[in-house]
């Protein structure tokens, strides 16, 4: 109002705002069509991934083939390496199936952000399953990761695409 009187003045209430210095969104999909890994990374447990193409549209899908006759095919089967907030939330999300119906010893898989487990999927479906897990980030980098807890090789045999990391609002 133009007065000197400063107690007469309005006071409003004070607005406190958040300033994003640069875009820390993450949203990563590999669906493996390009025949490659998308920077993922085969541990001991995905040795045996093959691209297989699963329709005449000429998409791939990865194909874990635990063909070898040794029983120890347990551990990562897939993991790569993100840039990360630290306190933001983090999905993992992937498509799977189960191979060899009716076989003895289906995959045991478990979704992993660092140290965060999903629970244990037991994988007896031929059809594709979505499965997702999130996790809040501690640090500025995470690892995610795809584990088998089955280590037996016969009917341990699964399909795998889809593979997407985002970060959650």
């Amino acid at each position: 109002d133009g007065s000197p009187d400063e107690s007469i003045a309005t006071t409003f209430p004070e607005l406190k705002l958040k300033i994003k210095t640069k875009d820390t969104s993450l949203d990563d999909f590999t669906d493996f069509n390009d025949r490659s890994l998308g920077g993922w990374t085969k541990g001991s447990a995905g040795r045996e991934i093959q691209f297989i193409s699963g329709d005449s549209s000429g998409n791939y899908h990865l194909f874990n083939n635990t063909s070898e006759q040794l029983d120890n095919h347990s551990g990562i089967v897939l993991e790569k390496s993100f840039s990360a907030s630290s306190g933001q939330r983090y999905e993992f999300t992937i498509d799977v199936k189960k191979e060899n119906q009716g076989s003895p010893n289906p995959p045991n898989l478990v979704l992993k952000i660092d140290d965060n487990r999903s629970q244990t999927h037991i994988i007896n479906n031929m059809n594709w399953s979505t499965y997702s897990f999130t996790a809040t980030a501690t640090s500025n980098t995470m690892t995610v990761s795809l584990l088998n807890l089955e280590a037996r090789w016969n009917g341990n045999d699964f399909s795998l695409d889809n593979f997407r990391v985002r970060s959650l609002l």
